[in-house]
């Protein structure tokens, strides 16, 4: 492949076109089943709500009611008025003086009430409030706060102003709930949770056109709305299908302006979505598909041939209609979003990029009725929030579209699949079996200029529609976002972008709310974007820095012991930790005892005679109702239609049930609460550590353990041997607990163990009595995102070799040979350049970056911003490591020559094939062979091209054998290095191998002499003084073999100090090494190793003593030679 040439967009396009008569459409979707629920009687409407927003305290639900006319689903916004704030008011136990100073006179609720209504007086000209004393309870972090007191329940209008959150009296001392949404108190106490369909009674027909939907109801009190009783009904209530709209934008850069501009659209329109059941593209309705193109720059006429082109294309199924100008262009997709009314936007990346566009596009070109991308009417354009920019939307800007669903591929995907990068490309490839076109976004103009390369933009964005919508169906977002979010009880459209803290809160809102619990109040911070997919800090704190630092201890990771092993490896894991230990161990905020206790201190376990907690109650019932699903899936008559919808359903049982841990270590959560998190993760390493012991205890070899799962060397050659192992070690721990499972998870007949989370292995399942062999790794540089594809394609290889089943010696020589392959055909140039794309993800937006100098992606990421493309929080940007113009490489700052694959072609660059067989290649095969015998990095290097004497040894960074090993001295001093006297005669170097001859000490194999006893005592007295000169010089270096970094500056962390790199820093020469090293030295003159040692004569045998006395009087200042038993045992004596 010449990468010199420009990449052309691929003349062979063709459009994706579906037909009725295609055999794989399923006509029984067209008519769908319509459950008895429509009932309008007497003004009472049952409503199916999908989304609901809040403005000035007035609730507007947003969901489908069926029509008896058209006898289909229509769109209905339901306004729900008179809605009021509860606030709930501490009493105080006894009076505040006019100085804030305590009384003696004790508070009653008529005190309360009447300082509460003074405070309404003066705030509010006209109020209407209400009061009542009620019980509560209360069991979060606030301290001085009752378990259980009496409050004071306020009742107020939404449309009267919140009061202050930090409100204390003279008779109360704090209000609960001052700042809780309209929308969370209609949800909550209308105990609605997810969409579902809701009953209204005495609904007015709203005339004034308030939304863009067919039918507006107006209801006066919120009582008025209910849950649809299904016990009513014969046959379960089905969901209501939808309609979604699949998007696909153009757009091209204004270099005046700096903005993007809408140059083509295609949207694809399905009408009848189901809910309730996983489904493909093939089995829903014919879908409806449009596409508009307009001119650049108001010119007249279209290229010459292109309208001839399109006309061809029309008659075989396109809907393309030829717009003159951007106003007329998005005008016709408005059009479109009122005429079909869809429920849900399906784009990839929709939030990120192609929704700011189109907002920003409206707002620049005023466009009429813009406010139709969502379904409330809007006459005023909402304000840009401060660091706006010209193609960035506020989160206000983007409520413009509340009412539709927005089904982003691109923030999905990251959830649900785990992929190199998250591109269209990339999923369309992994997920769907297709290949995608690419584009150069930028030359979009220049493709104006010939018929077919604008025919084929057309195409493109045409069958990017289609592939975003088939990718949303593969993955079953819909479905699987409904299931979570009625288990959580949430607003659906925050689950679609991701929100798991949202569903966390809420799920403990409804449960809480239930049991008459005061909640803590919704702290608004100013934290990242709303829209980006919200994370769980668990056992981390970010830093001003933006860095996390961890705040408390999470999972014990065990060290592993490196190496390559052959025979069974049984994996045993505990069933959902976490989840778990909260049930055990009865963990929840209303049993754990935190009153009092110091900072940082982990709380003690409940007294086991408490009755169980909401939060493990809670847990119980998940993982029941997921145990009531799964056995559904196993049953013989199951059809797979249904299995499908119950596989979902498990998984939102099983995704909501692990993700509560999350929202306690959350320290942006609602319901965070670190002594909760401190005492589970404790826990768990308690678990693991007793887990380890009992195995030891066993007899058994434990490898490796982390978090909630270890690794047996069983030892074995035959599975059933290693499932015996399994199996003891699972009932004996099994007996320890009530609710906690170890179970077998798997078995690895080869496995390569490197370091923490770094491992591969062949995984052996039994199925049919037949053995079934795969290859699973973790964190090894194969599956990472910042390494190119070159390198996952020499890793591959390599670790195949690794876990075959060839002979050592076969597998070092073809390991070899294909490395020298890789080293000439890379700077041959028969590799394409996709094979050097490196991916990194933007952790902040490029401009946040201090450090943007010398990061490449965001070097990259800055320079795509200034074309229009998108570099946004979460991106992946994509790059590749070029020479300079002079053919040069400067290492120092490699961002500089960091460029995005579109450039290369544009600016005629080169690859810097080296950088890439030494940092990338070299480092990833480096690590795999690192426990290989016949590999190390010396000959790897050569392979590739290098000289072996720049590399390191492998042997010099891996960790020291332990001392107290029984081995033989070949393996214990295999890396030190020998005694080398050089001769005083011929000055030539000998190597010395130990007392063999009588006659003397060492004789030279240049000139067969014996070297003086006193050439020897200085030689030897300066190697000793090098190797302590070389101890205290205190290097120290990166164990990252793409990093090697050398410095000798004290640090207090362990963390490589080169910026950009996670290596760890040890010292280049330990005490381990020195000691080993001297060690050597003294067992080569050990005169007590020699059988015949009177041969020597007392002369020799004295001098023979002092030299290893040299040695001796420094290996006895070390202290690794002795073991302290005083130390050791001291606590049996105290």
């Amino acid at each position: 492949m010449d990468h010199n040439k420009p990449l052309k967009l691929d003349t062979n396009s063709e459009f994706i076109y579906q037909t009725k008569n295609d055999k794989k459409f399923d006509r029984s979707f067209i008519q769908e089943t319509i459950p008895p629920i429509n009932d309008q009687s007497h003004n009472c409407y049952r409503l199916f709500w999908i989304d609901a927003v809040e403005k000035f305290g007035i609730v507007y639900i947003i969901g489908k009611v069926f029509n008896n006319e058209s006898k289909t689903y229509i769109s209905c916004c339901a306004t729900v008025k008179n809605i009021h704030r509860n606030v709930f008011i501490l009493p105080r136990q006894r009076k505040l003086d006019e100085y804030d100073n305590e009384t003696e006179i004790d508070v009653t609720m008529e005190d309360v009430s009447s300082e509460v209504n003074d405070i309404f007086k003066k705030k509010f000209r006209d109020f209407q409030v209400f009061t009542k004393p009620v019980n509560r309870k209360y069991g979060f972090e606030l301290p001085d706060i009752p378990t259980e007191a009496q409050y004071l329940k306020v009742t107020y209008p939404f449309t009267q102003d919140s009061l202050p959150r930090n409100l204390s009296g003279k008779t109360f001392t704090r209000a609960f709930g001052t700042n809780t949404s309209a929308l969370e108190l209609f949800i909550l106490k209308r105990k609605i949770k997810g969409p579902c369909w809701l009953e209204i009674k005495d609904a007015i027909v709203e005339t004034s056109r308030i939304s863009w939907c067919k039918l507006e109801l107006v209801v006066d009190d919120p009582k008025k709305i209910s849950i649809l009783n299904e016990s009513n009904f014969t046959e379960p209530i089905k969901s209501p299908s939808l309609t979604t709209m699949s998007l696909s934008l153009r757009t091209i850069m204004n270099h005046k302006k700096q903005v993007n501009e809408i140059a083509a659209f295609s949207v694809r329109f399905y009408p009848k979505v189901p809910l309730d059941e996983a489904v493909t593209p093939e089995k829903l309705q014919y879908p409806v598909q449009y596409s508009a193109i307009r001119q650049l720059n108001d010119k007249p006429w279209w290229t010459h041939g292109f309208e001839e082109l399109v006309e061809k294309e029309r008659k075989k199924g396109l809907h393309l209609n030829l717009e003159a100008n951007e106003y007329s262009l998005i005008n016709y997709l408005l059009a479109l979003i009122k005429q079909y009314d869809p429920d849900v936007f399906i784009g990839h990346n929709f939030i990120g990029f192609d929704l700011d566009v189109l907002l920003h596009r409206l707002k620049e070109l005023k466009i009429k009725d813009w406010s139709c991308l969502g379904r409330l009417r809007r006459f005023v354009w909402p304000k840009s929030q401060s660091g706006s920019t010209a193609n960035e939307s506020s989160f206000v800007e983007k409520s413009i579209v509340n009412g539709r669903l927005i089904c982003d591929t691109y923030l999905n995907a990251k959830d649900l699949v785990k992929s190199k990068n998250y591109s269209l490309t990339e999923l369309v490839l992994s997920q769907l079996g297709k290949l995608r076109k690419e584009i150069e976004y930028d030359k979009i103009p220049m493709y104006y200029s010939r018929a077919k390369d604008l025919l084929d933009v057309v195409c493109h964005c045409w069958n990017d529609a289609i592939f975003t919508a088939e990718l949303m169906f593969k993955l079953q977002i819909l479905p699987l976002t409904k299931q979570l979010t009625n288990l959580a009880g949430n607003i659906w459209s925050k689950t679609l972008i991701g929100s798991r803290a949202d569903r966390n809160e809420f799920l403990l809102l409804h449960e809480f709310h239930q049991h008459k619990y005061i909640c803590p109040d919704k702290e608004y911070k100013k934290i990242q974007e709303q829209y980006s997919v919200d994370g769980e800090d668990e056992s981390t704190e970010t830093k001003a820095s933006g860095r996390r630092k961890p705040t408390y201890a999470g999972g014990l990771v065990l060290e592993p012991k490196k190496g390559f092993y052959d025979n069974y490896v049984v994996l045993l894991d505990f069933n959902s930790l976490y989840p778990s230990i909260i049930q055990e161990y009865n963990i929840c905020f209303t049993t754990v005892v935190r009153v009092g206790m110091e900072k940082n201190i982990t709380p003690e376990i409940p007294d086991s005679s408490l009755p169980q907690g909401i939060l493990p109650k809670l847990i119980a019932k998940l993982v029941e109702r997921r145990r009531m699903v799964k056995s559904l899936m196993k049953s013989s008559t199951v059809t797979s239609d249904k299995l499908a919808e119950y596989d979902i359903r498990q998984k939102a049982l099983k995704l909501t049930a692990n993700s509560m841990y999350g929202c306690l270590g959350y320290t942006y959560s609602r319901f965070y609460a670190k002594p909760l998190a401190m005492l589970i993760t404790f826990k768990g390493r308690e678990i693991l550590e007793n887990t380890v012991k009992l195995a030891e205890n066993e007899k058994m070899e434990v490898i490796y353990g982390d978090t909630d799962s270890i690794m047996i060397n069983t030892k074995a050659i035959d599975i059933n041997q290693a499932l015996e192992v399994g199996n003891i070690l699972k009932k004996k721990v099994n007996e320890r607990y009530k609710l906690l499972e170890l179970e077998i998870d798997g078995f690895f007949e080869k496995l390569l163990l490197l370091k923490k989370k770094k491992y591969a292995a062949i995984v052996v399942e039994k199925k049919n009595g037949i053995l079934e062999r795969s290859c699973e790794t973790k964190g090894l540089d194969l599956v990472r995102r910042d390494w190119c594809d070159l390198v996952n394609k020499v890793s591959r290889f390599v670790l195949d070799q690794i876990l075959s089943s060839h002979d050592r010696e076969v597998i070092v020589n073809t390991i070899h040979a294909y490395l020298r392959q890789v080293g000439e055909d890379t700077r041959s140039g028969n590799y394409p350049i996709n094979s050097f794309i490196i991916n990194k993800n933007l952790a902040k937006s490029p401009e946040a970056y201090t450090d943007a100098k010398i990061q490449p992606h965001v070097q990259v990421a800055l320079r795509m911003k200034k074309k229009g493309l998108s570099a946004r929080t979460g991106d992946f940007i994509p790059y590749v490591i070029c020479l300079t113009a002079d053919g040069k490489e400067f290492d120092k700052n490699i961002s500089d020559r960091a460029f995005h694959p579109d450039e290369i072609n544009e600016s005629n660059l080169r690859i810097d094939y080296d950088w890439y067989l030494k940092i990338q290649i070299h480092a990833s095969v480096s690590r795999l062979c690192g426990h290989i015998e016949g590999i190390d990095n010396a000959s790897i290097a050569e392979c590739l091209g290098f000289d072996p004497s720049k590399f390191k040894s492998s042997s010099n960074l891996a960790t020291s054998h332990k001392i107290g090993s029984k081995m033989p001295d070949e393996e214990r001093f295999k890396d030190v290095e020998n005694f080398m006297p050089i001769c005083i005669h011929c000055n030539v170097t000998n190597i010395f191998e130990g007392l063999k001859e009588s006659e003397g000490l060492i004789k030279c194999n240049g000139c067969n002499t014996i070297i003086p006893f006193s050439s020897i005592l200085t030689q030897l007295t300066f190697k000793v003084r090098s190797y302590i000169k070389q101890y205290y010089d205190g290097w120290k270096v990166c164990d990252e073999q793409s990093c090697l970094y050398r410095t000798r500056q004290v640090t207090y962390s362990k963390n490589c100090i080169n910026r950009g790199c996670n290596g760890k820093m040890k010292a280049e020469y330990d005490e381990q090494k020195l000691y080993l090293q001297l060690l050597y030295l003294s067992q080569l003159f050990d005169i007590s190793k020699v059988q015949k040692r009177a041969e020597f004569g007392s002369k020799n045998i004295e001098e023979i003593g002092r030299l290893k006395s040299l040695v001796d009087r420094h290996l006895d200042r070390n202290e690794l030679r002795y073991v302290n038993l005083g130390e050791l045992f001291n606590y049996y004596f105290e």
